[in-house]
């Protein structure tokens, strides 16, 4: 699952690298019959762009999170993170539950992520953070429940990133 900030403080361009790179990451998964991606962006509200039991031809979520827009509003990533959690809870099927946040780590209520992201760990998802554009560290620690191999900086796209996301990611069981 992938959740991008799509909150007003993110520039548009920086919006775009983001969406660019959950784009990439999603094509280099394995996805066929009923795919195990999720794509979501949140600003002062989560929005879920496609769920977990989505059908999409790999062409297809290369098309619908490109297209995503940008919303406006203050960054609530604790409200991204909870509705991942209830997504899972909801289609739970034995597999490992990976929850990438793509942001800025400016959330409005850092200590409400901070407590949404250690949810996320006691519902047994695995956290990350790929830190976009101007970013705050510790905010990035939080979402990544402090472990530092799962805070990623995304500067531009580039194969030396996607293999450390993607190998920290795929290591992780069920």
């Amino acid at each position: 699952m992938v959740s991008l900030d799509a909150s007003s403080c993110v520039s548009s361009g920086t919006f775009k690298r983001g969406k660019q790179l959950a784009a990439v990451l999603f094509d280099s998964f394995v996805m066929s019959g009923t795919n195990r991606v999720s794509f979501r962006t949140f600003s002062t509200n989560d929005k879920s762009i496609f769920k977990l039991d989505n059908s999409l031809t790999r062409a297809q979520v290369q098309s619908t999170v490109l297209s995503a827009n940008q919303g406006v509003g203050h960054t609530r990533t604790d409200l991204s993170l909870d509705a991942g959690v209830a997504e899972f809870k909801l289609l739970d099927r034995g597999v490992s539950k990976n929850l990438l946040v793509i942001t800025d780590g400016k959330s409005e209520f850092p200590t409400l992520t901070k407590e949404a992201a250690q949810r996320a760990k006691a519902a047994g998802i695995n956290t990350y953070a790929v830190g976009i554009g101007s970013v705050l560290d510790a905010e990035l620690l939080n979402i990544a429940n402090g472990d530092p191999k799962r805070v990623f900086k995304f500067e531009k796209l580039d194969e030396k990133i996607l293999k450390k996301i993607s190998e920290e990611i795929c290591a992780k069981k069920p």
